[in-house]
Formats: structure tokens, sequence, C-alpha cells
């Protein structure tokens, strides 16, 4: 698990200092390790740090949290946010709006499949002062 996360926040921190931003890595995991598609992971974890990336105004704060049989992989930037509509339909495929960067809309869609075949799921938010933060739950 430390070497996973280890990994992850290595790369994380290469990527976030191509673009000037600072990453904050917050890790209150315990556990030795798990069984996961480590793969998998990795990609649900990079494709929801690449959206921070480009909508971070300076920083992203990459946790880990453990709460029963569950880990809670959670990104926060400091950007403008979700609007209510971005909240609500997200996940969907092929969703688009204007604040999304031209993006097609699958990206976090696949990450929600993704997180389902890992017993979890993906909880978007806002922060109260401002930014967004995409929490990923997977079954340890």
């Amino acid at each position: 698990m430390k070497e996973l996360i280890a990994n992850i926040t290595k790369e994380f921190s290469i990527l976030a200092a191509q673009k000037n931003k600072k990453v904050i890595i917050q890790d209150f995991s315990k556990s030795a390790f798990i069984l996961t598609d480590k793969a998998m992971l990795s990609k649900i974890l990079e494709n929801i740090f690449d959206n921070a990336l480009r909508f971070s105004s300076e920083k992203i704060v990459f946790s880990i949290k453990e709460k029963e049989e569950y880990l809670y992989f959670s990104i926060q930037d400091d950007g403008v946010g979700f609007t209510s509509e971005e909240l609500e339909s997200a996940t969907s495929f092929f969703f688009s709006s204007s604040t999304n960067g031209g993006n097609f809309g699958i990206g976090l869609s696949i990450c929600k499949i993704l997180c389902e075949k890992f017993g979890g799921d993906i909880f978007l938010d806002n922060i109260s002062d401002h930014g967004a933060i995409i929490t990923i739950k997977i079954k340890k």
C-alpha cells in the first residue's frame, strides 16, 4: 500500500511541478496491503488528478483515508469548483459543459464504472470557500 501511494504521489508531484502547481499529500491510511488492481486504481486517480491540474489555481490536495472496509482517495483543487449541473451529471457519458475545457465527458464516467467494479463509488463536491473535490471509495 505504501509503495503504491509513494509511486502515485511521486508521479503527481512531477506533473504538478510541470504546471507550476503545488501538491499536498495527506496519507492517513493504515493498511500495509490491499487486494486491488493497481493499474486500474492508478488510471482512476490519474484521470481525476489530470482534471484537478487543469482547473486548479495553485495547489491540489491528495488525501487517503480508511474507514471500515473502504479506502477513500480524495483529490481537491483550488479552482472555481463544479456547477450544480456538473455535480449532478459530470459522471454521465458524454456530459459536456462550458467549463469542462472542451472534453468529451467520458473520463469521469469511466472512473465511476471502474470504482463500482472495485465495490465502491465516486463522489463530486465543492469546497465551501472555492474549489472542487472528487473522492473515490473502493473496497480494501
